[in-house]
């Protein structure tokens, strides 16, 4: 059994554990907080030793129903995304549950991603953004959000990351290539997500609406 030690502040730390990971024992401790405290930033590192560099972002939940929800993205992560950790999704690190005073906890922790701004090379990242959406779909994932450019974010290697998957599910999609260059979807292709994308982040998409989705305050993990 794999634990985790999550230290809030000064007077607030929980353990949780994970039946998957093996032996590890971490500890993880809190940067800061954003939207509804449900997403942190974080240092994470050995329990006996020092942080590693670095930083890593926690989603947490608590109560049986947000952790269910949270437990369900955590199971995506495992299932249908594991092979597009670290291409085409933020490596999961595992999910950790636990209680507190008898209420039961949560923590999802990810891969970090904050690379350059990338509506300076619009061009280049639209196509980066429709490679990406058509490998979640290859691999049978309706995002369910995936409009919203917040929910693309640019890891330090230069490539795109999709993110929050709260409200995914599984898909057969009936075409996953994308028109980099027609800026429209073949009649053939029917799958109403990549079509949404398309008239966004595709050749003819609309820029202005573009810019105004990639605002980094405006990203959701």
């Amino acid at each position: 059994m794999a634990t985790l030690q999550l230290t809030w502040d000064q007077r607030r730390v929980d353990g949780m554990w994970a039946w998957d990971l093996g032996n590890e024992h971490l500890r993880a401790r809190i940067i800061r907080s954003y939207g509804k405290k449900s997403i942190h930033t974080a240092y994470l590192g050995p329990l006996h030793g020092e942080y590693y560099p670095g930083i890593v972002i926690l989603k947490t939940a608590e109560g049986t129903d947000r952790v269910h929800h949270l437990t369900r993205e955590a199971e995506m992560y495992k299932g249908p995304l594991k092979n597009l950790q670290g291409k085409v999704v933020p490596k999961c690190f595992g999910f950790y549950t636990g209680k507190r005073n008898g209420v039961d906890l949560g923590c999802l922790v990810l891969e970090y991603c904050s690379g350059p701004n990338p509506v300076t090379h619009l061009q280049q990242f639209n196509e980066r953004v429709m490679v990406a959406a058509c490998r979640l779909h290859e691999a049978g994932v309706f995002h369910g959000n995936l409009v919203e450019g917040s929910h693309f974010v640019k890891s330090d290697d230069d490539r795109v990351r999709i993110v929050d998957f709260s409200t995914a599910t599984l898909h057969k999609c009936p075409g996953a290539h994308p028109a980099l260059t027609s800026g429209s979807q073949s009649d053939a292709i029917q799958c109403p997500e990549l079509v949404k994308i398309e008239k966004v982040f595709g050749y003819r998409g609309d820029a202005q609406a573009m810019r105004a989705r990639l605002k980094p305050q405006q990203r959701l993990w």
